[in-house]
């Protein structure tokens, strides 16, 4: 809004500035060319651009307003004149606070607005609001709800009501509200004419502390477009309000300079550009100074300098930007000229890997500043390192340049730095370039290289390319077969074959790893099978885990499930069987994800498992019981066979209630204690569990009791009630790689040692892990006589969004990781810029600082199969 008193009439001002001529001051009278002016104490023109959140008064008495309610209306739409603001929903509105300019007390008065209706949202839609709406709230207002359209003025004790005319919408109207103390009458106008009048009455002063508000109040705003609010200190008349329809108030605004020039850096024979920009009442003018002394003709928004020589180092700047309202000054800034006559572009070059044998040119701009440069020499050191384009006696003119091309050429795979100087008759004779760069074999390899499996058993392989730029690969197998992804199935005959890939782009380059296929036999399972059955087929399944596992299997054999199973209290699975270490006993979906395990609440543990050597791979769990004793409780998986060696992977376990101890609990334990076996837990993806439940101990997303070289990695946890990852008891020697935990509310990683089968000096390597928005990030914790050792290391995580990223609990003395002398390295705090973590992707999405930022630990596929590069580029997190 706009604050103008008119206290001074025009005689007046005429002797003043006439008094002010005598004495060779000269007074500049501007009356813009518009309509009424004249009283006008606040105009709110709402001509800010999108994405505003202030919103000036025009009229120059302050009352800057600011957003207020649900958000910001939106601006920079079309209005009546220029752009409006656009509130949607009746949420949305303006704060002007309450100004004492718009405290009229028993004074005259008026308010006008334009207002576009898109749809009332119920009977009281304000577009402006000061009080007024009730005889006890003193101030004014209008309501132009379903219905009726009115304005209102009120003391605290009165209320005098004034009508617009009935509802119109999707279009502009201009409204006008007039107190008239002098005729004692409340008048309105719709579109430049009067269309109500009533008697004050009785009405006292209408001042109040009550704030202002454009866009109404909470509960009561207005569903569409308002434009160019205006509040005067007079009564205005009726010709008044009619030029107002038709023609808005003209306000100069003086100057404001919105992006200030900055400090300019040259060479010496460079020209230097100042740019300012500046908001207020057009026309503007601009003037530069340098030095302070006004520049002839620098009269834009820019202005370029002359060519630079040295003496003008130093020199400062500055604008001043003018119109009828004023003049704004801006900062003053300096050109810094920099000395020096021979220049490169790039300064310094650095190649990279380049494959041994071939040679790689990265172009150098050699350029002549201020005066002319004679080459005297180009020397260059280094192995492999070459040049040419400019030779020694090459003369470059001022302002001139020449291409020199540095050739890298290595011959080996070391590391070279090499020295480019070029010497000359300039001020500095000798212009240095440094280079370096690497040679890079062209390499294939495959992983595992070697492996045992039963016959019918599946490996997935991966290859990593080196040196070559397209890692596409053809895989093929002696026997048994292989998919375009890497995936070998074994034949079902025993016996010892090659899988082999080679580079689709250079065929002669292959690598291969020997697959090792021992007997085994193939049972099945499925929900339409029957324990009475062979097993043996998928035409003839049993129907229970337990059961095969109890009557069937043997070291090597496989166990293929397929179907959906809704457990109950007598069908939980049990498994006892153990396999070696050369032939593990393998339960699978079959395929992956195809195998549905309910335990629909029935169950403490949905699957029991007691052997030793067992892979668990590829099912779809849920159905947790919810036990109240969640410290050692119900679980999905508990793992306890006492020589360890199970591997938990590929299987999603998901929506468990609060309530349940672990997901995925690995307890290696025997004879009374636990016994530190290794195991393995990756390529899960837990969700949703026990989220919101409140719980500290309990509703865990994996507890790990394991040791000896255990592994934890390719993770993916969100949603997670408690604690994503959990070492306890006998951990020791666990590698915790590449997960990712979003959403866990208590802690994201704990790694410790306590209680029964603690280890003194438990070691713990944490390297590449996401964990976003718990209420700890990543903490160490220890009971004696257990301790974590301090030699374990923290590599490369990335931490956002939790409370609190480092905690040590040592015995109960509160530290850091760090503060405890441990190792932490590498430490990411950015967003990690996930795809679409309410969709479900927790993919890294373009500009994650997790991409390529990790450390390669020998991981060679991640969470979505993808190739990890076997040097450097790895990411952090599951992906």
């Amino acid at each position: 809004m706009i604050v103008l008193n008119m206290s001074v009439s025009r005689k007046s001002v005429l002797i003043i500035a006439c008094l002010l001529l005598s004495t060779l001051w000269i007074l500049t009278i501007s009356q813009p060319a518009g309509a009424q002016t004249t009283g006008l104490v606040a105009y709110w023109q709402l001509d800010e651009p999108a994405g505003a959140t202030s919103f000036l008064n025009s009229a120059g008495a302050g009352d800057t307003g600011s957003c207020s309610g649900s958000a910001c209306p939106s601006l920079g739409v079309a209005g009546k004149f220029g752009t409006a603001a656009n509130f949607v929903g009746g949420n949305q509105r303006i704060s002007i606070g309450s100004p004492s300019n718009l405290n009229f007390g028993t004074g005259s008065f008026s308010y006008a607005l334009w207002v576009y209706v898109s749809a009332s949202t119920g009977p009281y839609d304000m577009p402006w609001w000061k009080g007024g709406g009730s005889a006890p709230s003193p101030g004014f207002d209008m309501e132009l709800g379903t219905g009726n359209w009115t304005a209102n003025v009120a003391d605290g004790s009165h209320i005098v009501n004034g009508s617009f005319g009935s509802e119109t919408d999707n279009q502009w109207i201009f409204l006008v509200a007039v107190v008239d103390r002098s005729s004692r009458t409340f008048k309105t106008y719709r579109n430049g004419s009067l269309v109500g009048s009533a008697s004050l009455g009785s009405l006292r002063s209408v001042s109040s502390s009550n704030p202002g508000y454009i866009g109404g109040l909470s509960g009561y705003g207005l569903n569409g477009k308002i434009d160019d609010v205006m509040i005067y200190n007079v009564a205005l008349t009726g010709t008044q309000v009619a030029s107002l329809y038709g023609t808005p108030p003209a306000i100069s605004v003086a100057p404001s300079i919105t992006t200030q020039p900055t400090n300019q850096t040259v060479t010496a024979g460079q020209s230097a550009t100042f740019t300012v920009a500046a908001s207020g009442t057009a026309p503007l003018s601009y003037q530069w100074s340098k030095n302070g002394t006004v520049i002839s003709q620098a009269t834009s928004a820019s202005y370029t300098t002359p060519v630079t020589t040295s003496s003008d180092n130093g020199s400062t700047f500055a604008v001043v930007v003018t119109n009828s309202a004023g003049n704004a000054i801006s900062n003053t800034v300096k050109l810094t000229v920099a000395a020096g006559l021979l220049s490169a572009n790039p300064p310094n070059v650095v190649f990279g890997a380049v494959t041994v044998g071939t040679g790689s040119t990265i172009p150098i701009t050699i350029s002549a500043n201020l005066a002319s440069v004679a080459i005297s020499n180009v020397t260059i050191s280094g192995p492999g390192f070459t040049a040419s384009g400019i030779s020694s006696g090459l003369i470059l003119n001022a302002g001139q340049s020449a291409t020199l091309n540095l050739t890298f050429t290595p011959s080996s795979t070391s590391s070279v730095i090499g020295t480019l100087t070029i010497g000359s008759n300039a001020s500095d004779p000798s212009l240095v370039i440094s280079a370096s760069g690497s040679g890079l074999i062209s390499t294939i390899s495959v992983s595992p290289t070697s492996v045992s499996l039963p016959t019918g058993g599946t490996q997935q392989f991966a290859a990593t390319l080196i040196g070559i730029t397209d890692n596409a690969v053809t895989w093929s197998a002696t026997g048994g077969t292989i998919s375009s992804s890497g995936l070998y199935t074994s034949p079902s005959t025993s016996g010892s074959y090659t899988v082999t890939a080679t580079s689709a782009v250079v065929t002669s380059l292959s690598a291969s790893a020997t697959v090792t296929a021992t007997q085994g036999n193939n049972w099945y399972v499925s929900q339409s099978g029957t324990d009475s059955s062979s097993c043996g087929s998928s035409s003839s399944p049993c129907a229970s885990i337990s059961y095969v596992s109890a009557a069937r299997v043997a070291p090597g054999d496989t166990v293929h499930v397929n179907g959906t199973f809704n457990l109950n209290g007598n069908t939980c699975i049990l498994t006892a069987a153990s396999g070696t270490s050369s032939k593990p006993i393998t339960y699978m979906g079959d395929p992956y994800g195809s195998a549905k395990i309910n335990g629909q609440g029935a169950c403490y543990y949905v699957w029991h498992n007691t052997g030793n050597y067992v892979n668990i791979y590829g099912f779809d769990f849920t159905g947790v019981q919810a036990h109240g004793n969640t410290n050692g409780g119900t679980s999905i998986i508990l793992s306890e066979g006492g020589g360890g060696n199970v591997t938990v992977a590929y299987n999603t376990i998901h929506d468990l209630p609060s309530g349940f101890a672990a997901a995925i609990d690995m307890e290696p334990y025997g004879s009374g204690n636990y016994t530190g076996a290794p195991c393995s837990v990756h390529d899960n993806i837990l969700s949703n569990l026990g989220y919101n439940g409140g719980l500290t101990q309990g509703n865990y997303g994996m507890y790990i009791a394991c040791g000896t070289n255990t592994l934890v990695y390719n993770n993916l946890i969100y949603n997670e009630g408690s604690i994503g990852i959990h070492c306890w008891h006998a951990a020791n020697n666990v590698h915790i790689w590449n997960n990712t935990i979003f959403n866990a509310q208590y802690i994201g990683i704990i790694v410790g040692t306590g209680d029964q089968g603690a280890v003194s000096g438990a070691y713990f390597d944490v390297t590449n892990n996401i964990v976003v928005n718990s209420l700890y990030g990543i903490i160490g914790e220890d009971a004696s006589p257990g301790y974590v050792s301090k030699s374990s290391i923290f590599r490369n995580n990335l931490t956002y969004g939790n409370s609190t990223n480092w905690y040590y609990n040592n015995n109960g003395t509160s530290s850091t990781i760090q503060g405890a002398g441990m190792s932490v390295t590498g430490t990411l705090t950015g967003n990690p810029v996930l795809v679409s973590p309410s969709a479900g992707n927790y993919q890294l999405g373009s500009g994650s600082p997790a991409i390529g930022t990790g450390i390669n630990v020998g991981l060679t596929l991640d969470l979505a199969g993808n190739p990890v590069p076997s040097s450097t580029g790895v990411n952090i997190g599951a992906y």
